[in-house]
């Protein structure tokens, strides 16, 4: 067996677009986890590479918390198991119906995949048709099939800019529900508002490009196709000016940890209910990497729910992306508990930032100024 890869900072999937316009069908949490797999092959991997994500790294990226999150595991990988790709090589002369894994092990906190053999190719031989895109983009998408059209309407549009053409995509409505296996349930209303309209919110507040969406053919009263407009998401933030530890969530986590493990100084502070009512609180990293919680007010510090700190987590990687006065900030190692004390110009303007940037994309917490 090969030595284990682990989950670390290179979260980049990449996939084929093979893959990408195949027929299957995950819920959200698998998808998650099957992008977060794929994020850890290398071209030079061959079948049997042990890939390892750990629980804990997984409840941190995706928010899976509370007592079942076992249990949600188990789901997500029975629903992985159980939902084949069919990958068109050459229309209805040749196809592949395949797993995403051989198998998966759960033991002591850790779960291990190994991908099927005859998928890995399409994953590992990294060509120019080839999608690419950082798992942070969708590790906010709340829909599975947000998820899809993401990676389809992303590969599109890398391909077209890539080329000066112009980035549009069109869509026939029964492939795509093939492709999507979209339940037939589903008439015409529940695609465009469950499906199109749900994605472009979603694409557009978390990811980096946005869309529009047309019938463009109808026959009688049936439609037939539909015509994506694809665009640069300019509201969120570049990656070309950010230091590595942004360029994933996960990262951001681990160079907390770096930074304020083992110190007495407080990262951020929110107006927030930790179980005793809303109120203002500093929040700091223990030795053992853990959040607590000081109320503004004084007293002993205060353990803050796993739940909790993924809120505290998220708002601090908020703001350290859309400000670089924050983001300045993190990088020293500063006490907001004595940078909030000093009440000068600087603190004023970072505070600022955060108060603006919390309302504009998250409305779970409120910064404390």
């Amino acid at each position: 067996m090969n030595k284990n890869k682990i989950l670390d900072s290179e979260l980049v999937v990449r996939k084929n677009r093979s893959i990408i316009e195949s027929r299957y069908k995950l819920k959200p949490l698998a998808s998650k986890l099957i992008s977060t797999l794929i994020s850890l092959v290398k071209d030079t991997d061959t079948y049997k590479q042990v890939y390892v994500i750990s629980v804990s790294d997984f409840k941190e990226l995706f928010g899976v918390e509370g007592r079942d999150y076992n249990k949600k595991l188990k789901e997500a990988t029975k629903d992985i198991l159980k939902s084949p790709l069919h990958i068109e090589i050459n229309g209805d002369k040749k196809w592949l119906q395949v797993n995403w894994c051989s198998s998966i092990i759960y033991d002591d906190g850790l779960l291990y995949f190994e991908i099927s053999e005859k998928l890995l190719p399409y994953i590992k031989e990294l060509k120019k048709n080839y999608l690419s895109y950082d798992l942070k983009h969708i590790l906010m998408l709340k829909s599975s099939y947000s998820i899809r059209l993401y990676e389809l309407l992303k590969d599109t549009y890398n391909k077209n800019i890539r080329y000066g053409n112009k980035t549009e995509l069109i869509v026939d409505l029964i492939e795509f529900r093939e492709i999507f296996e979209i339940p037939k349930s589903y008439q015409w209303v529940s695609i465009k508002e469950r499906i199109f309209e749900k994605a472009k919110v979603e694409l557009t507040e978390y990811t980096d490009i946005k869309f529009d969406w047309e019938v463009c053919e109808r026959y009688k009263r049936t439609i037939k196709k539909i015509k994506f407009k694809i665009y640069n998401n300019k509201t969120t933030t570049s990656d070309k000016d950010l230091p590595k530890y942004l360029s994933s969530f996960l990262n951001y986590v681990n160079y907390l940890r770096e930074v304020y493990k083992n110190d007495t100084s407080c990262f951020i502070a929110l107006k927030i209910d930790i179980n005793f009512g809303i109120k203002d609180y500093f929040f700091g990293l223990n030795n053992q990497g853990y959040i607590y919680a000081i109320n503004s007010a004084g007293g002993d510090s205060l353990k803050v729910s796993k739940q909790t700190a993924q809120i505290i987590y998220h708002a601090s990687y908020l703001c350290s992306l859309y400000s670089k006065n924050y983001r300045e900030f993190i990088s020293s190692g500063f006490d907001i508990f004595e940078f909030a004390k000093s009440n000068d110009e600087n603190w004023k303007i970072m505070s600022k930032d955060i108060r603006n940037i919390l309302k504009e994309h998250d409305c779970r917490q409120v910064p404390m100024i």
